[in-house]
């Protein structure tokens, strides 16, 4: 299975690049001006829309770039069918994919797609109904996982996407693959003895992802930017057998 980051700047994307990231999931607010310097850097890059006033630009974009993606997806509207549905529509030509909502089959029906697609499944009510819909969905078409990292481990899908390896600096806290969560800064004091326990565990994801031990504890900005990929990403991967897929 192929793993999208989420990107939204530069310091992000400098991580992403020292941590040997393959596949990276950008909005196109940020990436329209990049995209050639991206695409040297990253193997696959997937496009997003993300908060856009005009839908038409955006199109421009995957149409005069599409060469150079992965996957575009739609301008989509969150829980509406019917806008969603509209807005491929009108930009199904220029090469981008559908995004479900609402009800993953009840939409796909009305697209009638007839042949193989890579479709995005985008946001449903709730973590039980998604995982209902996956399991029904047709095996004649690809399907990507819209912010669905949570579903790493279901075979239907071909990708998912993101933004929580951001969890070392948003929350100062990232899983452990082979252990319960670890806290950074003051609010891991009490766990000091454990967060050294991991870090040594973990030397040689460490030194993959250019992250220093000291200044994990210390609480550096760039190595918690890091960190959930030697903890957790990178050894999560390996024992899935598709590190490769995701990282050089």
């Amino acid at each position: 299975m192929k793993f999208y980051f989420n990107a939204n700047n530069s310091t992000q994307l400098k991580a992403l690049r020292e941590v040997g990231v393959r596949n990276i999931l950008i909005s196109y607010k940020y990436c329209k001006n990049l995209l050639s310097e991206l695409h040297k850097d990253f193997e696959e890059i997937l496009l997003v829309s993300g908060a856009i006033d005009n839908v038409d630009p955006y199109y421009t974009f995957v149409k005069e770039n599409i060469s150079k993606l992965t996957l575009a997806a739609q301008y989509d509207v969150p829980m509406n069918l019917e806008l969603t549905t509209k807005y491929y529509l009108k930009g199904k030509d220029f090469g981008v994919s559908p995004v479900l909502t609402q009800n993953y089959l009840s939409h796909l029906s009305q697209l009638k797609l007839k042949d193989p697609t890579y479709i995005c499944l985008g946001k449903l009510q709730g973590r039980i109904e998604e995982e209902e819909q996956i399991k029904k969905l047709p095996l004649l078409h690809k399907y990507h996982g819209l912010a669905k990292g949570r579903f790493i481990k279901n075979h239907m899908l071909k990708s998912v996407d993101s933004s929580a390896w951001l969890s070392g600096v948003r929350g100062r806290k990232t899983d452990v693959y082979d252990g319960a969560p670890i806290t950074f800064g003051r609010k891991g004091i009490p766990e000091a003895s454990r967060l050294r326990q991991i870090l040594g565990n973990h030397k040689d994801e460490l030194e993959q992802c250019q992250v220093k031990e000291a200044s994990v504890i210390e609480g550096d900005y760039n190595s918690l930017l890091k960190i959930t990929h030697a903890l957790y990403y990178r050894p999560m991967f390996k024992a899935l057998d598709i590190l490769d897929q995701n990282y050089t």
